[in-house]
């Protein structure tokens, strides 16, 4: 299979994944894309931004589900 070129993944990824304030997908800089030095992968990394909630670190540190509704996780619900 020929290799698609870094414009052709950046819009595969971008299309797949971007998901606004959620998963972002790198547009500009260098090293957006990564690949393989051996040339034997089957894709490759494109750069990203995830998103992590305050409340989820709190929750996965106290062992509770994601967006769990207890008073640490969603103090918002307890006013």
């Amino acid at each position: 299979m020929k290799r698609p070129t870094d414009d052709a993944l950046w819009r595969a990824a971008n299309r797949l994944h971007h998901e606004e304030d959620v998963c972002e997908i790198e547009d500009d800089g260098p090293n957006i894309i990564s690949r393989s030095e051996d040339g034997s992968e089957s894709g490759a990394f494109v750069k990203a931004w995830i998103w992590v909630r305050y409340s989820d670190v709190i929750a996965e540190d106290r062992e509770c589900k994601p967006r769990c509704d207890c008073e640490d996780c969603r103090p918002e619900l307890y006013v």
